[in-house]
């Protein structure tokens, strides 16, 4: 079911609010379980206790049971929270794909954690683990790779202007610029130029959502006038 609403959230959303969107979701499931089934199944028990009656085992299965989904999800909950700082990740060309791969790798070390807290052995759990997370960076790098490289005539700032006064200005031409990051001129846009290579050319995050529909062609010419230099 995450899986599902992370791949039809990318599809409606932008790819950070659709992971927005799914740690909200599982967030709720986690506090749902709170409310609504493990602290009434543990005041069930309390008042057996006290009434001197034998506790329906039932409480405490749900109780048990929802208690461990919670402690499964915490490790993907945190990774969607902090993921803002990672736009390699919600910048992918698939997005809820390695959602998917880094959730499940926080679950499996979220296994480990549980047996060791038990005193299990946990090789096969720390293989899994291991090879999760080996292909989730495997997969976002195999990705990067295979985008169409900053190649091609750089061009000149009065030719790549335009791409950025379609795209970013509407933003960024702000007495308050997002970041900080002003493009009204060639020296603001020079300055800021890794910058824009990191989140428009190489991660593709920005425009966020792109409402403007820029396309992969003038990343490619924007990222090959930053490539050459950023020539005036």
């Amino acid at each position: 079911m995450i899986v599902v609403t992370a791949f039809g959230t990318s599809h409606l959303l932008s790819a950070r609010a659709a992971y927005i969107q799914v740690g909200a979701m599982i967030g709720t499931w986690m506090v749902a379980n709170v409310l609504f089934v493990i602290i009434p199944s543990q005041r069930k028990l309390v008042e057996a206790k006290e009434s001197g009656s034998a506790p329906d085992p039932v409480y405490g299965m749900r109780g048990k049971q929802r208690s461990v989904h919670n402690n499964y999800f915490t490790l993907p909950v945190l990774f969607i929270m902090i993921s803002n700082h990672y736009p390699m990740t919600y910048g992918a060309q698939r997005p809820w794909l390695v959602l998917a791969l880094l959730g499940l790798t926080g679950v499996a070390i979220r296994h480990v954690f549980n047996l060791r807290g038990r005193g299990r052995p946990t090789p096969a759990a720390i293989a899994v683990a291991a090879v999760l997370a080996l292909a989730s960076v495997t997969y976002v790098t195999w990705e990067k790779s295979a985008l169409t490289p900053a190649t091609g005539p750089a061009g000149t700032f009065a030719e790549i202007q335009p791409v950025l006064a379609t795209h970013c200005a509407s933003c960024h031409n702000v007495p308050n610029p997002p970041r900080g990051v002003a493009l009204d001129s060639y020296e603001h846009v020079r300055a800021a130029s890794a910058r824009i290579k990191a989140m428009a050319v190489d991660t593709q995050v920005m425009p966020l959502g792109n409402p403007t529909h820029m396309t992969p062609a003038e990343r490619q010419r924007l990222g090959a006038w930053i490539a050459a230099g950023t020539p005036r």
